[in-house]
Formats: C-alpha cells, structure tokens, sequence
C-alpha cells in the first residue's frame, strides 16, 4: 500500500470511530464492562494500529533500519488472596501497602478492593479475635 493508501484508510477508519461514539452513551472507564459500540471502536483501534507504519530507526553507525512495532504491555494479573491471607500478613506487622506489593496489586487497586471487602474483613477479624 502507498503512503496516501495508507491515509486514506486510516482517515476512514478514524471517521467510523467518530460516527460509532455520537451512539455510545457508557461510561467507558471501567474495561470489564463495555457497551456493543466500545467493542467495535476496539476492533477498529486495532485496525488502525496495524495501518501505521513502523519508525525507522538510527543506528549508532549512522545507518538506518525499520523499525519494529511495539506490542502493547499485557498488564499482570494480581495474584488470588483471602482475607484471611491479608490479616495474617497485617498481623505479622505487613503494611497495606507492602501486602500490595507481595500480591503484585496497585496500592490504589488494594485500597478499593479493602474498602469493597470491609465488612467481610472485620466479620472475620473477629472471628479470628485480631485487633
């Protein structure tokens, strides 16, 4: 494909995702849920993403070379833990935010997660009669 191919199709795609979110009404900042129109607008994000052409590259000897195309990071999963696992960690004197670091999990992703499960945490503090 030439150059202006290249616009062309990347300007057409561009135009659909314009057209496609005039309908999308979600809240799109939550990723696990999306609406029929977000999934498209990925689709089409994708697309768009394999019409770009790689960067050329200059090397230390002054040569240049093409460039490869960068793979988006996969983010890491958090790891699985219980409540349980969380208060022997705070009982063995762990920070929350150090108890996110060990399970791999944001300190902001942790904080939502801990106030989400307060109840839970406090029901079984009890039962485990932990301060």
């Amino acid at each position: 494909m030439t150059d202006n191919e290249l616009l062309e199709k990347r300007l057409e795609i561009l135009e659909q995702i314009n057209r496609i979110s005039s309908f999308c009404l979600c809240d799109n900042t939550n990723t696990k849920q999306s609406c029929e129109h977000c999934e498209k607008m990925k689709s089409l994000g994708d697309q768009l993403l394999k019409l770009i052409k790689p960067r050329k590259i200059i090397k230390s000897d002054g040569t240049l070379t093409e460039g490869v195309m960068v793979e988006r990071r996969k983010r890491s999963k958090p790891k699985e833990f219980t409540i349980e696992e969380y208060l022997l960690a705070r009982i063995k004197g762990l920070t929350d935010t150090q108890f996110a670091s060990t399970v791999s999990m944001g300190s902001r992703t942790f904080v939502r997660w801990k106030s989400n499960n307060l109840k839970e945490i406090n029901r079984v503090k009890k039962k485990m009669k932990v301060k």
